[in-house]
């Protein structure tokens, strides 16, 4: 097993679907040319954020490719970019934090004992636990299997 990488970033991407130009003047060589400077070794890149949107053009669930994403290859180009300087690329995805989500199967939302709101950070840790949303779960996952 090769060892850990020594410098990693965790890249937090979460982008709210009301923000309408992501990726749009992304430029994949400056991006990783920085990460190089810095001497980072591995950053982790987003397939999907805890507003529940996809930075990738996904031919299987086209409802959560972020609608403002202007680049449809952005994850892709930060993936390629990073690999020809060496940078390992994990990619992240939300698993129990979803925002869109909860609008669309609010039936998945975990609840306090009286039926409460899951919005406020405590109650929305743990939302999804659901047969159902662990099946769909596991379809995204399969979907990013090319990344």
């Amino acid at each position: 097993m090769e060892e850990l990488r020594f410098r990693q970033i965790h890249m937090d991407f979460h982008t709210s679907e009301k923000i309408l130009s992501v990726g749009e003047r992304f430029d994949g060589e400056r991006f990783a040319s920085t990460l190089e400077a810095a001497r980072v070794n591995s950053v982790s890149c987003f397939t999907r954020c805890h507003h529940g949107m996809m930075y990738y053009d996904s031919e299987r669930f086209p409802e959560m490719v972020h609608p403002g994403l202007k680049n449809k290859n952005l994850l892709q180009e930060q993936i390629d970019a990073c690999h020809k300087r060496g940078i390992r690329v994990p990619v992240y995805t939300t698993i129990q934090w979803d925002y869109h989500m909860s609008r669309m199967h609010p039936d998945w939302c975990c609840l306090t004992a009286d039926g409460g709101s899951w919005i406020s950070v405590e109650k929305r840790r743990a939302r999804f636990m659901s047969l159902d949303f662990i099946v769909h779960f596991v379809s995204i996952i399969q979907s990013t299997g090319s990344f």
